[in-house]
């Protein structure tokens, strides 16, 4: 994916008065509720529709991998960082 968002209120029915705190919240319902049947990513959004299962797995492998907080962790000893 490359960033792209498919809702039509960021589309078709922007409006420039909306202002950031609508598309942010339009963003963290989408998150919360995503859309299949308008889905940016086909796979993503019929995957969703049809295992429910299997989709949950991607999404969470994909959350493993790219928005987990890498902690670094000071070493006593050394006095340097080891992540």
């Amino acid at each position: 994916s490359n960033g792209e968002i498919c809702v039509n209120t960021l589309k078709k029915d922007w409006k420039q008065d909306l202002g950031v705190k609508h598309i942010l919240l339009t963003v963290k319902c989408l998150l919360i509720v995503p859309n299949p049947e308008s889905a940016l990513n086909e796979e993503a959004g019929k995957l969703l529709l049809e295992k429910y299962d299997d989709y949950s797995k991607r999404a969470q492998l994909f959350t493993d991998i790219h928005a987990k907080i890498k902690l670094k962790v000071e070493s006593s000893e050394k006095g340097d960082g080891v992540e």
